[in-house]
């Protein structure tokens, strides 16, 4: 029988409270409340171990591992499945990092810097320690890392070169002549990697704008900006580069306390919070979502060579969406799979360009939340294009939207019978087909009311579309 903590139908009656180091030194922790007032104790726990040998200077449990881990925990104690002095073993970054931890008598609220928790409530802080493998030598690429690494390079200084000319601070400007050698500041990968701070410096408002919502769709789709950055610093000890990563971290944050600094920023925050006074932690939480985005690709381009593929990905996505043509998945690795698309075309073909775009408004007004009785759709579009953005789960516009029977009539009418033009991608119905490629490759993580939801705007015209996803996907759908 599964436990019954596990049950997707539980809701917690009680919130976990994160709490950041504004120092920036690692001593970010958090806590439940509201445990409490049923009679339990709260919980505690810190972003980095706070025992054993490894203090985790590089590395600490993001907001969404603490949340997660105290939830869990907290189902447990409510269960009865839970008492002070359990151990257990959480594995991270597929393996490399192991925690193990420990349920602790009561400690004083305010030495846990527990305010929120009421006064007079027990805390139940989580000890814990982390284990990681040794620092290894430092290893210059493999020849096949090495093309791979050439290839991102002449990619990264293509889009500089397709950009608006701002020149970046000299420590972020790629060499004419750039070498792969182990030695430089940020590892073999340096160049790269000062491509890409190229990039962030001469961004547009429009690319931090996009940036940072790509980097808010990945949270709300229950992942986390900041895992990629813990990924990186796990893989680079087995070729020494710790040192490397801990030196582009500090470069990274100054580079976005300069960017932070530029005339286009405050753009960026008035289109992103609206223009006039804002309180300061508003803009502070914008200022640290792109520090966590920056810091979790740069820190993935310095060890792409040896990080988890899935993680490259997760940290790419979003970084190359932003900086990518519009409406253009960022490479075909990011594309669902081949049954995935072919039932996509499925559902679609059937369609003629005014149904598509009837399709392409629906998902605009019930995005916007304009429409009455599809307020769940925005949030669920978030969640969706979260998921697209970090995986194999978009849908590419060339060679699968735009291959639709409905567009042949469109382009005769508008080009002549027989002349071959190409159709651009239409950003609201490439968002939207997003996210139907997301909903299919992520089935088993959306409830019935999420499917209910994401079907409602379109039960008329695309009635098949409810059975698609409630039935299993095999190449003959």
């Amino acid at each position: 029988m599964q436990p019954d903590h596990d049950r997707l139908d539980r809701r917690p009656f009680w919130t976990v409270q994160s709490v950041f180091d504004p120092d920036g030194e690692g001593g970010d922790f958090a806590y439940t409340i509201g445990l409490h007032d049923r009679g339990l104790p709260e919980l505690h726990l810190w972003a980095r171990p706070n025992r054993g040998v490894d203090p985790g200077e590089d590395w600490m449990l993001s907001p969404h591992d603490r949340t997660v881990l105290l939830n869990t925990l907290a189902w447990r104690l409510l269960d009865g499945a839970l008492a002070v002095g359990d151990t257990w073993r959480e594995k991270f970054d597929a393996g490399v990092a192991v925690a193990d931890f420990e349920l602790c008598p009561p400690a004083d609220r305010e030495h846990l810097e527990a305010f929120g928790i009421a006064p007079g409530a027990k805390v139940l802080p989580v000890s814990w320690s982390l284990t990681r493998p040794l620092e290894g030598a430092l290893t210059p690429l493999t020849p096949a890392a090495r093309t791979r690494a050439e290839r991102d390079l002449r990619d990264a200084v293509s889009a500089l070169a397709d950009a608006r000319r701002q020149t970046p601070p000299s420590s972020w400007r790629p060499a004419a002549a750039p070498t792969f050698d182990p030695r430089q500041p940020f590892g073999p990968l340096t160049a790269v990697v000062q491509a890409r701070g190229a990039q962030l410096w001469g961004a547009s408002r429009t690319q931090l704008n996009c940036l940072l919502r790509h980097a808010v769709d990945v949270e709300i789709g229950g992942g986390s900006v900041t895992f990629p950055a813990s990924s990186a610093a796990a893989s680079a000890r087995s070729v020494g580069r710790t040192r490397a990563l801990e030196e582009l971290r500090e470069a990274a944050e100054a580079l976005v306390q300069r960017v932070t600094g530029l005339p286009r920023w405050r753009q960026t925050l008035d289109s992103l919070l609206g223009p006039g006074p804002r309180e300061s932690r508003e803009e502070a939480s914008v200022v640290r979502l792109l520090r966590d985005v920056v810091l979790a690709l740069l820190s993935a381009e310095a060890v792409a060579d040896v990080i988890p593929h899935e993680w490259l990905l997760a940290a790419r996505g979003p970084w190359l969406t932003a900086f990518g043509p519009h409406g253009e998945l960022p490479g075909p690795e990011w594309s669902a799979s081949p049954t995935v698309l072919d039932a996509v075309r499925g559902l679609l073909s059937p369609l003629d360009a005014r149904q598509l775009g009837v399709i392409a408004a629906g998902h605009r007004l019930s995005g916007d939340g304009v429409v009455i009785g599809h307020e769940g759709y925005a949030d669920l579009v978030h969640k969706l294009n979260g998921w697209a953005l970090v995986g194999s789960a978009g849908c590419p516009w060339r060679g699968t939207l735009d291959q639709l029977p409905a567009w042949g009539p469109l382009l005769e009418g508008v080009a002549g019978p027989g002349v071959r033009v190409e159709l651009a991608p239409l950003p609201e119905f490439q968002e939207w087909a997003n996210c139907l490629t997301a909903a299919l490759t992520h089935r088993p993580r959306l409830s019935a009311s999420e499917v209910r939801a994401f079907t409602l705007p379109f039960e008329d015209l695309l009635p098949g579309l409810v059975r698609l996803l409630d039935e299993p996907l095999t190449a003959a759908s």
